[in-house]
């Protein structure tokens, strides 16, 4: 017995370290990518870019509904650039004469960014799942939590560092730093193209109406899983929302860990916490989710939030973390609909302009 206690908790260590290790990656990452994205948009500007058309993706023959649009613009010293997108991109929003917003970095004129946020939202994203796992690797101890926070704090204070320092460098004056050098390395201009090679108007309207079809088609699947999404969230967050407000606290403790494998040979594990209730009577409740290697240990003390008239009715109150779920359920759920939502609009109006057109 003592044999298997010693492998088991050799396990738990393990297992604590692995988590430990993906949330520092996980953070510096995120880290990165933040400080990175913030970084450009401290010493981008602004352009206004005209596109010209697009040319059909000749970069990869296994996706042949995508286009990489072909920007020009004005430089900051004047230069008009005619540039093709390295990326290639489906072909809504690309019509010809359609001018956008972009942010160009003064380095390297050819480096075209959205202005709208996308990098620093992955890049948080990353971090603050990085710190989740460093809550799961404190199962054997709290000291991994504080280890990872603090890590995760230093890595914060070097990128805010390095953001603050980061106007009006270039490469030339920059000090040689690995991380920066790597981030910031100077592209190379996109490939050459022809401008004969641009979808003549009546091609660009056919394959704009082919391409939405085919959005199209998906369509019911994605409302379906938005559906489930809503609902899902909806549900949970509505009973955490009514326990929170006309329920009762207390205090209970985790009296043993169950553990479930699923049909891919994997095991979840779910915290029993027992708590006693206003008519003093004791109550087991189980957490709604489990995970991959046991968050809590037998004897932690954990909050619970019940019905004081059906104390059946329970919820183990992890904080932050308890909302995380039906909030991000939810909120997935909402950008399928609104972003189908938004897309059928546009569709009946290229589809009707589409069709004047042809």
């Amino acid at each position: 017995m003592d044999w298997f206690h010693t492998i088991f908790k050799g396990i738990q260590l393990f297992e604590s370290g692995m988590w430990f290790i993906g949330g520092l990656v996980l953070c510096l990452i995120g880290g990165l990518f933040t400080w990175e994205a913030l970084a450009f948009r401290r010493r981008a500007y602004r352009v206004t870019a005209r596109i010209l058309g697009v040319i059909p993706n000749t970069t990869n023959e296994n996706i042949k509904a995508a286009y990489h649009p072909v920007y020009e613009f004005t430089a900051r010293d004047g230069e008009l650039v005619r540039m093709k997108s390295r990326s290639a991109v489906n072909i809504a929003g690309n019509l010809p004469e359609t001018q956008r917003t972009f942010l160009c970095d003064p380095e390297n004129k050819y480096e075209l960014r959205s202005t709208k946020p996308i990098q620093v939202l992955v890049g948080m994203v990353l971090f603050f799942s990085g710190l989740g796992l460093f809550k799961i690797a404190s199962v054997t101890g709290r000291s991994l939590m504080w280890s990872g926070l603090i890590a995760a704090g230093l890595i914060l204070l070097w990128i805010l560092k390095g953001i603050l320092t980061s106007k009006g460098e270039t490469l030339a004056d920059r000090p040689p730093k690995i991380p920066r050098l790597r981030l910031w390395k100077k592209g190379k201009a996109p490939d050459k193209f022809d401008l004969a090679d641009i979808l003549t108007e009546g091609q660009h309207w056919q394959a704009l109406l082919k391409q939405d079809k085919s959005i199209v088609r998906w369509m019911p699947l994605f409302l379906l899983l938005a559906t489930f999404l809503l609902g899902f969230g909806g549900y949970r967050g509505y009973q955490r929302i009514w326990l929170t407000i006309a329920g009762g606290r207390t205090a209970g403790e985790v009296v043993r860990i169950d553990s479930k494998e699923s049909t891919d040979n994997s095991t979840s594990y779910y915290s029993i916490v027992e708590f006693t209730s206003l008519q003093g009577k004791p109550i087991e409740v189980r957490d709604n989710i489990g995970s991959s290697s046991p968050v809590d240990q037998r004897g932690d003390k954990l909050g619970v939030i019940y019905d004081p008239d059906d104390p059946e009715c329970a919820l183990i109150d992890r904080g932050f973390w308890s909302w995380l779920l039906p909030v991000g359920f939810s909120l997935v759920g909402v950008l399928i609909v609104s972003s189908y939502a938004k897309f059928l609009v546009s569709f009946f109006k290229r589809r009707r302009l589409g069709k004047e057109y042809l």
